[in-house]
């Protein structure tokens, strides 16, 4: 189960096959590849809120337990302590405390 997201992992686990249709370079992009196809994405439920009644998509719950997931900040080694760099991080990590699924 090496190098498999945590979708696949527990689908693996559960005995459940799936085809992918479609991989995008980035979750934001999935809501407009579904709502011209006949897939279904997996997306964190926040993105998902934000975009369902954009592109006309019913929101499901996955059926079954998934570890929590966490978000990850990665800023230059030299770069990395400027007092810009600090404040544009301390920005993104004030926004996305009060980032909860409904």
């Amino acid at each position: 189960l090496r190098g498999q997201g945590p979708i696949q992992k527990r689908l693996s686990q559960l005995g459940i096959e799936r085809q992918v249709g479609a991989v995008v370079p980035h979750f934001a992009m999935a809501a407009q590849v579904v709502s011209q196809t006949d897939l279904l994405v997996t997306v964190p439920s926040v993105i998902m809120h934000q975009t369902q009644d954009v592109y006309g998509l019913e929101h499901r719950e996955v059926p079954f337990e998934l570890p929590q997931m966490g978000l990850s900040v990665f800023r230059s080694a030299t770069h990395g302590d400027e007092s810009g760099v600090r404040w544009f991080v301390e920005q993104i990590a004030t926004a996305c405390s009060c980032l909860s699924p409904r």
